[in-house]
């Protein structure tokens, strides 16, 4: 607990070699994410009873698995963002088609946001990126774009 698999998940990508792909850790995400998930709903807890009983001995745990949460979030963040920057050099020096052996270690997600859009590479990283971390419906200033507001490509 407390980051090791997050920090586990970088280790793993620094131990392949530029222009390598391994394959993609989808355990290792999900047992990230498991661990962020249990360290909010401990923190929750504790917080409420910190409000409600006035005990601020909690607060120093409380900071620390909040910091664990970041941790976490900046490890999988910087996971995912390698993994695309090592795909789209793989895109430039293969081209539109990946080989067979690389595609093997991507994910589903990796390989279906590679499909439709096999002619702009750069495009296709970010999109990627929105494709793999989950989606929270944020508005920018307060206000929320309309569908006829919506910019069309």
């Amino acid at each position: 607990m407390f980051c090791e698999k997050a920090i586990e998940l970088i280790r793993e990508l620094q131990r392949m070699g530029d222009g390598q792909l391994p394959a993609f850790n989808e355990d290792g995400i999900r047992q990230v994410l498991e661990e962020m998930k249990a360290l909010y709903e401990q923190n929750q807890s504790d917080v409420n009873e910190a409000k409600t009983e006035g005990r601020s001995e909690l607060i120093p745990s409380i900071k620390l698995r909040h910091c664990c949460l970041l941790r976490n979030q900046r490890c999988i963040s910087a996971y995912l963002y390698d993994r695309l920057l090592r795909i789209r050099a793989l895109r430039w020096e293969y081209g539109s088609v990946l080989p067979p052996n690389i595609r093997f270690h991507m994910c589903a997600e990796e390989v279906s946001v590679l499909s439709p859009w096999k002619h702009t590479p750069g495009y296709t990283v970010l999109v990627c990126v929105f494709a793999m971390i989950p989606h929270q419906d944020h508005s920018h200033n307060g206000t929320s774009m309309d569908n006829e507001d919506k910019l069309e490509i």
